[in-house]
C-alpha cells in the first residue's frame, strides 16, 4: 500500500501555537522565583539561629554544672588537704608522746590508788544507809537518823561509826517500820565495785554460816578450823568456798 503523511494546516498550526505561548506567558506571571529563594533562605537563617540560641542554652547549663563540680572539688581538695594536716600533727604528738611518755600505766595507776586511798581515808567517818523508803527523811535526814538509829540498833545515839557498825553486826536484822535497813561503810566508787565482786562469795558464806569478814579494801577473810584464808581474787575464793 502506498504511504500517506498528514500534514495539519498552516493557520491551525499558528493558532495553536498563539495557544501554547499564551498560556506560557500567564504561567511565569504567577510565580516569582526570587520571592521563593528569599523566603526559604529566610527560614532557613531562623532556624540556624533557633538552633544557635538552643545550643548557647545547652553550653550555658553545661558551664553551670561545670562551675558547681569545679566548686565541690575545690571544697574536697582543701577538706582533704586539713586531714592530712591534723593526720601529721597526731603521728608527730605519738612520736614526740613515745619517745618522751609522760607517765607510764602503772605510774598512772599507782597514782589513781593513792588518790583513791585518800578519798577513803576521809570517808572513813561516813556510813551509808540504804533500805529507807523514799522521802522519809522530810527535809531533814540528820533528825530522823537520831530518832531511828537508838530505836532500830537498841543504842543510844552513838558518837561513833564504829559503835554503830558493830551495834549492826550484831543484830544482824536490821528493821524500820518494816523495812529492813542495812548500813554500809561510805566507801569510794571504786572501792565499792572491787567489794562488790565478792557477793556470790558472801551468799554461799552465809547460807553456810560460815565466820567471814570483807577487809579494806576488797580483801575477803574467811575463818575456818584450819585458821584463816584472805582473798583479793573472787575466783580464787569462790574456788575455796565450793572445795570446803
Amino acid at each position: 500500500m502506498p504511504n500517506i503523511r498528514l500534514t495539519p494546516d498552516r493557520d491551525e498550526d499558528t493558532s495553536n501555537g498563539c495557544g501554547k505561548a499564551d498560556n506560557a506567558g500567564q504561567t511565569t506571571a504567577g510565580y516569582n522565583p526570587s520571592e521563593s529563594m528569599a523566603e526559604d533562605i529566610a527560614g532557613i537563617r531562623q532556624l540556624l539561629i533557633q538552633m544557635q540560641a538552643d545550643q548557647e542554652n545547652k553550653l550555658n547549663k553545661i558551664k553551670k554544672t561545670t562551675s558547681s563540680i569545679k566548686g565541690k572539688l575545690t571544697d574536697v581538695l582543701e577538706h582533704l588537704d586539713n586531714v592530712e594536716k591534723r593526720l601529721d600533727f597526731l603521728e608527730d604528738s605519738a612520736k614526740k608522746a613515745a619517745a618522751k611518755p609522760s607517765a607510764t600505766h602503772s605510774e598512772v595507776k599507782r597514782l589513781c590508788q593513792k588518790v583513791d586511798d585518800q578519798e577513803n581515808r576521809a570517808r572513813r567517818n561516813n556510813l551509808r544507809f540504804t533500805g529507807f523508803p523514799n522521802h522519809c527523811e522530810g527535809k531533814d535526814a540528820l533528825s530522823l537518823l537520831e530518832r531511828t538509829i537508838p530505836e532500830m540498833l537498841g543504842i543510844d545515839f552513838p558518837r561513833d561509826v564504829i559503835c554503830v557498825r558493830g551495834a549492826a553486826s550484831e543484830k544482824k536484822d536490821v528493821r524500820w517500820q518494816g523495812h529492813r535497813i542495812s548500813i554500809y561503810p561510805d566507801y569510794s566508787k571504786e572501792v565499792q565495785i572491787q567489794r562488790q565482786r565478792f557477793r556470790k562469795c558472801r551468799e554461799k558464806l552465809h547460807e553456810r554460816k560460815v565466820k567471814f569478814a570483807l577487809l579494806y579494801p576488797a580483801v575477803l577473810k574467811i575463818d575456818t578450823r584450819d585458821g584463816q584464808h584472805k582473798f583479793d581474787d573472787p575466783k580464787e575464793a569462790q574456788q575455796f568456798i565450793d572445795s570446803m
